[in-house]
């Protein structure tokens, strides 16, 4: 019976239902701490057997994908990240809902990705209770660094989100947002992806001529 009601609370958190976050929910949580106690230990030159790590806890990794230690979640089993993306330094990722990141992401150093809510209420807060909502992060965004992306958050395809930001509610695709809380400031223009574009060009003419 009392594996049943552990099995039960973890259910309940990952399906967004109110849930005792003081329960039998830490087993999954101390389990996912002692491999990255191992995978925050290991140096940068061992890729392979960070990348395996990594492997072992989390829900996907693609094919790329960099996440550079110290790295920091709970579960770990609830965050996706797609290919080709890089997580810098001191990240923390709070999955107690699903997190997912779609292809080359990049994210800043420090940057937080939050999906537990606690009740406003204190009484019911001192008490462990909790509920959490996921956020999903699509293809090409880059997050500067520490910025924090609040629960229920999505950002859009292709968005920028300027460093110290305050993610508090949705943003669109081909945006530049900053603040606190996070606005959008412009849409990304045509004229800035040819600016960016023509800086490429330039360079491989000059690896060309090296």
């Amino acid at each position: 019976m009392a594996d049943n009601n552990k099995f039960d609370e973890f259910s309940r958190m990952i399906s967004g239902e109110y849930y005792d976050s003081s329960s039998a929910v830490h087993k999954h949580i101390l389990s996912c701490h002692k491999i990255l106690e191992r995978y925050n230990a290991l140096s940068t030159a061992e890729h392979d057997k960070r990348l395996g790590l990594l492997r072992q806890f989390m829900g996907h990794i693609g094919e790329g994908t960099i996440v550079v230690a110290p790295f920091h979640c709970d579960y770990g089993v609830n965050i996706s990240i797609g290919q080709g993306c890089f997580i810098n330094y001191d990240c923390v990722f709070l999955d107690s809902a699903s997190i997912l990141l779609g292809n080359h992401v990049f994210v800043g150093p420090q940057v937080g990705i939050y999906t537990p809510i606690h009740p406003i209420d204190a009484t019911l807060r001192s008490l462990g209770r909790e509920m959490a909502n996921p956020v999903v992060i699509g293809d090409n965004v880059w997050i500067g660094g520490h910025a924090t992306i609040c629960p229920g958050v999505s950002i859009g395809d292709d968005a920028v989100i300027g460093a110290g930001s305050v993610v508090t509610s949705n943003i669109p695709p081909h945006n530049i947002a900053v603040g606190n809380p996070c606005h959008i400031l412009r849409a990304i223009t045509d004229t800035e992806r040819e600016t960016w574009r023509q800086r490429e060009e330039d360079y491989q003419d000059w690896l060309k001529s090296n």
